[in-house]
């Protein structure tokens, strides 16, 4: 299976730019014979949105634009994040969403389950906890797809607290065989070998291997650097 890892740079807010950018890649994607596409987290607004989110227009023309794209997402299956109202009466209004795109709908749906509240992130102000991860079967193998936050769950890693939910063990649970990491990770120094550290940690812990996609370029005082990185089962 060939799988296509688009770490692209989306303006914040300008969906029809950043609709192009990702059915572009998803064109190229499919012309090199790809069965799946993966963006980074919030890949059709761009991270972070901030307070653009407490925005009703905004929401809607978010949700438009997920339909836009998969509407025209044959031959191929995507992964692609967007933000989707909480279907519960409790809780904050919105949950930061990952779905699965195909056929010409989006077929499948999770979310971001780790709210990050620390350095430069202000995640709860805005989103309440998915109730699960996406996971979905694709030529044979259970993948499952985590976003940003859930995958730091162990380690040294200074200011990242504790949750009390572990995504990873759930979706080790429903038989996850490779594990997908959908990220808007902005770079500080030495940020990069930790990353690969923990994924590498991640892959042997697990035994699977680990696809992590992350959002380049700047976002005012933010700087995403990419990086994006596959690992195999055994760390490598």
């Amino acid at each position: 299976m060939k799988i296509a890892i688009c770490q692209t740079s989306p303006i914040i807010g300008d969906f029809a730019h950043n609709g192009s950018l990702v059915m572009e890649a998803i064109w190229h994607a499919r012309s090199q014979g790809c069965a799946l596409a993966i963006f980074p987290e919030l890949s059709l607004m761009g991270y972070p949105p901030k307070d653009l989110l407490e925005r009703p227009s905004f929401v809607s023309e978010n949700l438009l634009a997920v339909e836009r794209l998969a509407s025209g997402v044959e031959g191929i299956q995507v992964l692609a994040g967007f933000v989707e109202p909480n279907p519960r009466a409790r809780g904050k209004a919105l949950m930061n969403s990952v779905g699965l795109l195909g056929g010409g709908k989006v077929m499948k749906r999770g979310g971001k389950r780790r709210l990050p509240t620390y350095d430069v992130f202000d995640e709860a102000r805005y989103f309440e906890p998915a109730g699960e991860s996406l996971h979905f079967e694709l030529e044979g193998r259970r993948f499952g797809v985590t976003v940003c936050e859930d995958i730091w769950t162990e380690g040294p890693y200074d200011g990242v607290p504790s949750y009390g939910i572990d995504p990873l063990e759930d979706l080790k649970g429903r038989g996850m065989e490779v594990l997908i990491n959908l990220s808007a990770s902005p770079y500080t120094l030495g940020k990069g070998p930790l990353r690969e550290a923990m994924l590498k940690d991640l892959s042997s812990r697990y035994h699977l291997p680990v696809i992590y996609c992350n959002q380049v370029g700047g976002q005012d005082e933010l700087l995403f650097d990419g990086r994006s990185m596959v690992v195999d089962r055994a760390g490598r």
